[in-house]
């Protein structure tokens, strides 16, 4: 009985010690109830004041927005309470095992530590007073989770100093605010959903064992109340405590440690319930937003305010989604910090995740959000408000491509709204949509018509071999290194295809200089070709100006290299470099933009003598004289059916944008800006469907139209299959909604190369194609040729296959790219226009210019250079003709021995190659050498010999 006495005793004194801080506690209560039920009570009874005479200005409407969720006094506010909560919960650990010494005089760190708190518990009083006077309603403030936080612990901060035990504080309370300040702190961070949800369960976690373990520790020592008498109490320590709520939530239960007083075994029942609750609440919304972030639920967040972030909105697939972040992040562009968001109305694809795991070096740069922006909510969830750049990609299979620009054209104008400072990117499907682009705010040199240059691409490479390959690896960055090169021709093929155009400093040993002087300088020093001039001042692009104009440091220059040595390459380069040059002036580059091939640009084919050979008339075609032409309605005269033909040019398919297709292969006037009558190329267009973009046929001279199907072989050899010069097969526009329906669109196109190649093995053909994937369907190497290489691995396979060296086959797709391309070179679009279309080279930029349109052609090596190096070459022709070459297009065969599978590209080879040359002259000028047409349209040459043959052929940048 006297052991029970004398417990009974400390029971006693103990709960004596706690009825001052209970007593405060009821004192702050009555104090705050006092204040809010009136306050409530008139707000509640007094009139409805309407909302325009309503004031705005009272102390409590302030308080109110200031304390909004992001503000500034928010933001400090919930900091502040962070910050003393870990300070509180750290001392109150330690007060509990220094016992009746933290009361002792003797100890000052123990009195400061006690000032300390005091005046924590002042702060967050007043903190506690400005909220509850914000407060619309103050009695629901009051029993809110902050309020009955405040209540308990400021009572326990401001007398802790007095209590007789230490034990005897509510102090550990403050880790339930811990939390609550968190998860507001963490709203105004730039952080993901799911690491919130992290960080949230991890924190209510480590809260909620603190308040239990705090609770279980005061109620095991202050013991049972006066009215419950037991005697098998126990003493417990704080970290006793901690182990004991840890093992009983986890379910484990040991038993070595368990609450000894009634009081305290209910407190352990109520907190394991509530316990269970809160963490299954925690790892429900932590699995919730994870599932949300892979179905495009989510919310991107900025790593900084000052990060600027890529948000690329429309509607896209997988393929196109691999296509941007793999030109976007390439290595050629060096590192890249910048985030690229997704906003897409659609689901997100299931390989993008798989796929970005095997990338991770871009995994955390990428976000993909499901969502339209067209709605505010998708708006503020990708930032846009905040991005950088903004891109703009169409949908490439959809049927009604001109409904899919208008949205675009809407979705791009909800975007500018949002954000007007933002650089806007665009991919238009049609031309005709082009003026809407550029209405809503597109600049014209970040501005991609699919359908123009695509046909324009087309077009010029039945005139000049190869030239949808040489074009294309101007502005794609192609991962050469993936691939080892095991022969010659691929090697050879691997070093131009990594050639790229650049916009570099002129060297300081070349001011003053002539421009041949530059071009053959640059190219001997750095091995760099100079296709034209870039003038800072102005901002304006000269390509190919007169031999004789002087270069001064005036002006920046236009190359084509691979690693260039004249400076920094501002296309590798991030936003500071990504300003300089200066973006062409939207009068210097409007030109470019109202279609990528400008309206009354006419491209030229060059002279007879400049086709690889004349075009005689046949003696007899009966397929195509029996067979009507169809046309279109139209005022001009009707063309003559094309009874006798050789040497035209069969396309198979409806070419949706005619005029571009018929324009590089007609010539109407000279390099004088006077008017000539030359004979055209003929064209005869296969396909069951007239329409060709609105444009009749009859428009041009020349070109006919035969209805029938290009999969039958009665219609192709009807067409003229077996005496064509070229066939160009187009890919129809056709919808798919499944990966599987996109690698049929190019069933037909297939179809019909195969078949024409085996009708016609000895013409050449130009294949386009939808899918790049679809290549392993057509022929590795030309008839008769064997010694092809292995099929490639990894994402560029395309552009690695002989068919593409070749230029037989060309893919849309790779448009992407050069869009991509103009966000680290804001002028490669307008180069890339006036290569393809032959525009005016200059616009009145100084006195003196040649203002003249130019052209990319092909010539022979004249026969005074058969067995030289390319290097003399390219000396004599931009000194004594006024072409800038840039490229070979070389052969495989030699003398019956295959050492390539079929033709290929050669861009900017060193001065000891020879072949093809693709050249950038004037195309007034005479060629070097007359063209000699072989059986099969093509040219043999030597492709291992390292000096120049008589049948090599060059690509030259001239004057037209």
């Amino acid at each position: 009985m006297g052991g029970q006495n004398s417990t009974a005793a400390a029971d006693a004194q103990s709960w004596a010690a706690v009825d001052p801080l209970l007593a405060a506690m009821a004192c702050l209560l009555a104090f705050s109830l006092l204040v809010a039920v009136p306050w409530d009570l008139i707000n509640k009874f007094s009139p409805e004041v309407p909302k325009a005479k309503r004031r705005r200005t009272s102390l409590s409407s302030k308080l109110r927005l200031a304390l909004e969720d992001g503000e500034p006094l928010q933001t400090a506010l919930e900091g502040y309470q962070l910050g003393a909560s870990i300070f509180i919960c750290f001392s109150y650990v330690q007060k509990t095992y220094m016992g009746d010494y933290y009361c002792s005089a003797q100890c000052v760190y123990c009195q400061v530590l006690a000032v300390i708190e005091i005046v924590l518990g002042v702060l967050c009083c007043i903190d506690f007073c400005v909220r509850m006077l914000a407060a619309r309603k103050k009695i629901k403030f009051v029993f809110s989770a902050r309020g009955i936080i405040d209540i308990a612990t400021i009572p326990s901060l401001v007398f802790s100093y007095y209590l007789t035990c230490t034990f005897i504080t509510f102090c550990y309370l403050r880790a339930a605010r811990l939390y609550l300040s968190l998860k507001a702190v963490l709203k105004s961070v730039e952080v993901s959903d799911v690491l919130k949800s992290v960080i949230n369960l991890v924190v209510l976690i480590v809260a909620s064992v603190f308040c239990f373990a705090g609770t279980v520790f005061a109620t095991e020592n202050l013991g049972n109340p006066p009215f419950i008498q037991e005697d098998d109490e126990m003493v417990m320590t704080f970290f006793t405590s901690v182990y004991f709520i840890l093992v009983t939530i986890s379910t484990v239960g040991y038993g070595d440690y368990n609450p000894s007083t009634t009081f305290s075994r209910v407190v352990v029942i109520g907190f394991i319930l509530t316990g269970v609750t809160f963490f299954g609440v925690g790892v429900s919304e932590l699995f919730s937003n994870i599932q949300g972030m892979r179905m495009g639920r989510g919310t991107y967040a900025r790593r900084s305010k000052k990060h600027k972030h890529v948000v690329v909105i429309g509607v896209i697939d997988f393929d196109e989604i691999q296509s941007f972040l793999r030109e976007f992040f390439h290595e050629d562009h060096g590192t890249q910090d910048a985030d690229v968001v997704f906003l897409v109305p659609l689901d997100p694809p299931e390989q993008l995740n798989s796929w970005l795991r095997q990338n991770p070096r871009i995994q955390s740069q990428v976000t993909y959000l499901k969502g339209s922006a067209m709605v505010a909510t998708d708006i503020a969830r990708a930032k846009i408000a905040d991005a950088g750049s903004i891109f703009v990609m169409p949908e490439k299979s959809s049927i009604d491509t001109l409904a899919e620009d208008a949205g675009n054209t809407m979705r791009l104008l909800s975007a500018a709204r949002a954000n007007a400072n933002a650089d806007i990117y665009a991919l238009a499907m049609e031309s005709e949509s082009v003026e809407h682009f550029l209405t809503a705010g597109v600049a014209s040199h970040r501005l991609v018509c699919v359908e123009s240059m695509k046909m324009s691409i087309l077009g010029k490479s039945c005139e000049v071999m190869g030239f949808s390959t040489f074009i294309s690896n101007l502005f794609l960055s192609i991962n050469s290194a993936v691939l080892e090169a095991k022969e010659m021709w691929l090697d050879e093929y691997l070093k131009g295809a990594s050639q790229e155009i650049y916009v570099v400093d002129l060297p300081g040993e070349f001011d003053g200089k002539s421009y041949c002087e530059v071009v053959y300088g640059v190219y001997d020093s750095y091995g760099s070709i100079v296709l034209g001039l870039f003038h800072q001042k102005n901002s304006s692009t000269l390509l190919k100006p007169r031999s004789d104009y002087l270069v001064t440091n005036e002006y920046q220059v236009i190359v084509i290299d691979d690693d260039c040595q004249l400076g920094v390459k501002t296309s590798k380069k991030g936003d500071k470099e990504r300003e300089r040059p200066r973006r062409l002036k939207e009068q210097k580059s409007a030109k470019f933009g109202k279609s990528a091939v400008h309206p009354k640009a006419i491209l030229a084919v060059g002279k007879k003598k400049m086709m690889d050979g004349p075009l005689p008339a046949l003696k007899s075609a009966p397929q195509i004289a029996k067979t009507s032409v169809e046309r279109g309605p139209s005022d001009s005269p009707p063309v003559p059916q094309p009874h006798h033909l050789r040497g035209h040019i069969l396309v198979c398919g409806s070419p949706t944008s005619l005029v571009h297709f018929i324009k590089p292969l007609r010539v109407s006037e000279d390099g004088m800006g006077k008017k000539k009558d030359v004979s055209s190329v003929p064209v005869v267009i296969l396909a069951e469907d007239c329409s060709y973009g609105g444009v009749s046929p009859e428009r041009f001279p020349n070109v006919y139209h035969l209805r029938g199907n290009p999969n039958i072989k009665r219609d192709l050899m009807q067409a003229g299959l077996l005496d064509a010069r070229r066939i160009v097969v187009v890919s129809p526009p056709a919808g798919h909604s499944t990966e599987t329906e996109s690698r049929l669109a190019d069933a037909s196109p297939i179809f019909t190369t195969l078949l024409a190649q085996n009708l016609a093995p000895k013409v050449r053909v130009i294949a386009e194609i939808t899918n790049p994937q679809n290549i392993g369907f057509l022929p590795r190497r030309l008839s008769g040729r064997t010694g092809a290489p292995d099929s490639t691995e990894g994402d560029d396979e395309f552009y690695f296959t002989p068919q593409y060296a070749s230029g037989g086959v060309y893919s849309a797709s790779s448009l992407d790219a050069l869009l991509i391309q103009s966000f680290y070179n804001p002028d490669i679009i307008p180069v890339i226009n006036l290569l393809i279309s032959g525009l005016e080279s200059a616009d009145g930029l100084s006195e003196g210019v040649q203002d003249t349109p130019v052209t990319v052609s092909q010539i022979l090596v004249p026969k005074e250079f058969v067995g030289k190096e390319y290097g003399k070459l390219l000396e004599k022709l931009i000194f004594d003709k006024e072409m800038v070459a840039v490229g070979l297009y070389r052969f495989g065969i030699v003398k019956g021995e295959v050492l390539a599978p079929q033709p290929y590209v050669f861009t900017n080879p060193p001065k000891v190659c020879t072949d093809l040359c693709f050249v950038f002259a004037l195309l007034a000028l005479p060629c070097p050498s007359a063209p000699i047409p072989l059986s099969d349209g093509s040219l043999i040459f030597a492709a291992q010999d390292t000096l120049l043959s008589e049948d090599d052929r060059v690509f030259v940048l001239r004057d037209r």
